[in-house]
């Protein structure tokens, strides 16, 4: 019965006697090519840099404007960037360091884009943390 369902098998308008064949081959491998494109294209763009996308200007206009001053009255010398110091931080990935951005725009009312966290984060990350290098 499997040898009659393998010689009914049609493709392109072209009947084949078993999956053997020298055209299924040539199918098969450009399909398994292509997934093999198409997986390193997505596993390319996850190892990426982070924030890859940001706007490093706009993060740190963004960050003078509305962290800055929040920042400064948590440290008597008023220095707010003391809190991105290796010894102080808590944020330990660059994932973390986006749902901090998101965290605290959130909590500060600020109504941010996606953009403009993934601004401030680039900016942060390429100032101070260096995540991904």
């Amino acid at each position: 019965m499997a040898g009659r369902l393998l010689t009914a098998i049609r493709c392109d308008d072209k009947k084949f006697s078993d999956l053997r064949g020298t055209d299924m081959t040539a199918s098969i491998k450009r399909f398994l090519f292509l997934k093999s494109v198409i997986l390193f294209v997505i596993s390319s763009a996850s190892l990426a840099a982070p924030f890859d996308e940001g706007n490093t200007k706009n993060g740190n206009v963004l960050h003078g404007e509305n962290c800055s001053s929040c920042h400064d009255s948590m440290f008597p010398n008023g220095k707010g960037d003391d809190i991105y110091d290796e010894d102080l931080r808590k944020i330990k990935s660059s994932k973390a360091l986006y749902s901090m951005v998101e965290f605290c725009a959130t909590n500060n009312g600020l109504g941010w884009f996606e953009e403009e966290y993934t601004d401030v984060s680039k900016y942060l990350n390429q100032t101070f943390y260096k995540f991904g290098k």
